[in-house]
C-alpha cells in the first residue's frame, strides 16, 4: 500500500514537468512544421539570375586616367595599417614602462 502512495506521489511531483515536456515538444514541432512548409514554398519558386555586369562609367575611366584611384586607394590602406600599428606599438611600449 505504501508503495503504490510512494509512486502516486511520484508521479504527481513529476507532473508539471511532464507538462512542461509536452509544451517543450508541441513548439518544437510547430517550429519544424513552420520550416518545412517555408522549405516546401521557396522550393516552388523559380531561381533567380544573376545580376548583370555593370560596366565602369566614363567619368569615372576619365577620373582614373587623370587621377588613379586604384594607387591612392593602395596608398591610404598602407598609411592607414602603419597608423594602427604605431598605436599598438604605443600600448605595447606604455605597458613595458608601467611594468
Amino acid at each position: 500500500m505504501l508503495g503504490l502512495l510512494r509512486l502516486l506521489g511520484d508521479i504527481l511531483t513529476s507532473l508539471p514537468q511532464l507538462v512542461l515536456w509536452a509544451i517543450e515538444s508541441a513548439v518544437n514541432a510547430l517550429v519544424a512544421g513552420v520550416a518545412a512548409a517555408a522549405a516546401a514554398l521557396l522550393a516552388l519558386l523559380p531561381s533567380m539570375p544573376d545580376a548583370p555586369a555593370l560596366g565602369t562609367p566614363e567619368w569615372l575611366q576619365w577620373l582614373n586616367w587623370v587621377y588613379p584611384l586604384g594607387t591612392a586607394v593602395t596608398a591610404a590602406t598602407g598609411l592607414l595599417s602603419l597608423y594602427v600599428a604605431l598605436l599598438v606599438l604605443r600600448i605595447a611600449l606604455r605597458w613595458v614602462k608601467a611594468l
